[in-house]
């Protein structure tokens, strides 16, 4: 995965670089150097083979020799980035996530070396035993990492692996960060475990580092670059308990069960299922979530029960009802068409792309996805299935010159507000409104008075939800195209992937540093900005 995102990286930054690219006058036959090394961000030490690729004309590349150098002759004079990568090392671009562009490097006389940094990769190894002294082995072992994607603080698996014959688990390729270690239960040896107190099964349940069962109570573990951080485990075994009941409807249809955690995350647990909509499952004691799906003649349906065991459960009942369906209208406003300064509105070919995010806790979250273009047609256009739950809506425009004016879920402004969906009630048309006269944003972010690259968050009054960011490059200048005319609050950060700029708490305490600025229909903005260091 990290190379295929390094490999997307190189190409997304190439279309730029290639944009900036200076060639020498026609008829020069001038060459020049360019040289430079490749050093361990963390120690200093030069990086041997690592591969470096620079973009002038053409794609060339080389691997460095023993003392970490790399060479390119021949070269006209320009600029060009100048990327390197290997195993078990991130470049800059990859810690940050695609936010900022390359450096680019001098090519001509006189042009100094470059220095490229990479950075080691991090690495997480320890030990799982029982209470007993006993080495468990072949028991999956996760990492979680809590990031921030999109403007949204989100978790997501970070490696995983199966602790070998002594028990040892390692997972290496980690950039530095904060992580949470994650233990069991094995699916090979789930409920088989040795009898317990009365004859009852025992198993070795999910836990996290340092062996407890709720993430909110887990130890985090913090990961530099280049550093092995230890997390040893102990695990106790603990009885098994069976919770069987049925579907309130008694449902023939087909059926899944569904046992979420504290977390929100789905645990593999073992379940039979009978006629009539009858189940039987096998969970250790906790709080749980039962969620039924319910599938396969007429409308699928769903719905949710909350359960605490601590021991058998029988004659449980689950409530279901149909699933939520919301149809999407859009309608485009155009203000350009044949020269005249009337409002039309009308259907348009162009396709605007909605995500739904459901909130919920760390591992509750998921997106729904819709391409509308063209119809409005309820049969082709519609958010279908929607479990219950709140859910925050993005919605983007179809091109530069297009703004979403508004979209209205009943009396709900989906801009502002979020959609909340419950069980078995229906829902009206979300209405999506979009203008074709929007406004620009072009500035210059600075540190010290001077130019630097930063990310630039535009948040409009009143809709900090809908705050809008793109990166400044070394030279501190940015754009932004697609805003809606209004009042906004510019701010430079110096890193927005680790800043939950659709989160408006979390972007308030730096609004005190930001640049006013006033947008009108096809307008230009133009401001000056000073970065603030992310935490501070």
């Amino acid at each position: 995965m990290k190379w295929f995102v390094a490999g997307f990286l190189v190409a997304w930054m190439v279309a730029g670089v290639r944009a900036q690219d200076y060639r020498s006058p026609s008829g020069s036959e001038a060459t020049y150097t360019l040289s430079g090394t490749v050093v361990n961000a963390a120690s200093g030490e030069p990086v041997r083979r690592a591969l470096v690729q620079i973009f002038l004309g053409s794609e060339q590349a080389a691997l460095t020799d023993g003392g970490g150098h790399f060479e390119f002759t021949g070269l006209p004079a320009g600029q060009t980035s100048v990327s390197a990568r290997k195993p078990g090392f991130f470049s800059d671009q990859e810690l940050e996530l695609g936010q900022f562009e390359m450096p680019l490097a001098q090519v001509g006389p006189n042009a100094p070396p470059v220095t490229v940094r990479l950075f080691p990769e991090g690495i997480i190894a320890g030990r799982i035993e029982s209470r007993d002294g006993e080495l468990l082995q072949n028991l999956p072992v996760r990492l979680i990492r809590e990031h921030v994607a999109n403007g949204r603080r989100r978790w997501e698996d970070a490696g995983s692996t199966n602790t070998d014959d002594d028990g040892q688990f390692r997972i290496g390729n980690l950039v530095p960060g904060v992580y949470y270690v994650m233990a069991g239960p094995s699916p090979e040896s789930l409920w088989q475990g040795a009898p317990g107190t009365k004859g009852r099964e025992t198993t070795y349940p999910e836990v996290f580092y340092p062996g407890v069962r709720d993430l909110s109570a887990a130890t985090p573990i913090q990961v530099a670059p280049g550093q092995q951080a230890e997390a040893d485990l102990s695990l106790n075994a603990e009885p098994v308990f069976k919770v069987s009941g049925a579907l309130e409807t008694g449902e023939n249809a087909g059926m899944s069960l569904e046992f979420l955690n504290s977390s929100g995350e789905t645990l593999p647990v073992p379940t039979e299922y009978g006629p009539e909509g009858t189940f039987e499952a096998k969970v250790v004691a906790g709080t749980y979530v039962l969620r039924a799906n319910v599938f396969g003649q007429g409308t699928p349906m769903s719905g949710t029960v909350n359960l605490t065991v601590n021991s058998d459960l029988t004659g449980v009942r689950i409530p279901v009802a149909p699933v939520t369906t919301v149809p999407v209208r859009t309608t485009f406003q155009r203000t350009q068409q044949g020269g005249s300064r009337e409002l039309i509105a009308q259907r348009s070919q162009q396709a605007i792309n909605i995500r739904l995010t459901k909130e919920g806790p760390a591992f509750g979250n998921s997106d729904e996805w819709l391409s509308v273009a063209g119809t409005n047609d309820p049969a082709a256009n519609s958010l279908r299935d929607l479990p219950p739950g709140k859910y925050s809506i993005e919605i983007t425009a179809p091109g530069p010159r297009w703004y979403v004016r508004s979209a209205q879920c009943g009396g709900t402004d989906l801009l502002r507000d979020e959609l909340t969906v419950v069980p078995g009630a229906r829902l009206p048309a979300i209405e999506i409104v979009l203008r074709d006269d929007a406004a620009q944003l072009t500035g210059t972010a600075f540190v010290g008075g001077r130019p630097a690259e930063a990310s630039i968050i535009a948040v409009p009054d009143g809709a900090p939800r809908l705050s809008q960011v793109t990166p400044a490059g070394p030279d501190g200048r940015f754009s932004m195209e697609g805003l809606a005319p209004g009042d906004y609050s510019v701010v430079a950060v110096s890193r927005s992937s680790v800043l939950e700029y659709a989160n408006p708490e979390a972007v308030a305490s730096y609004l005190s540093a930001a640049t006013r600025v006033s947008l009108v229909p096809n307008g230009h903005g133009n401001v000056q900005v000073n970065v603030v260091e992310v935490g501070k």
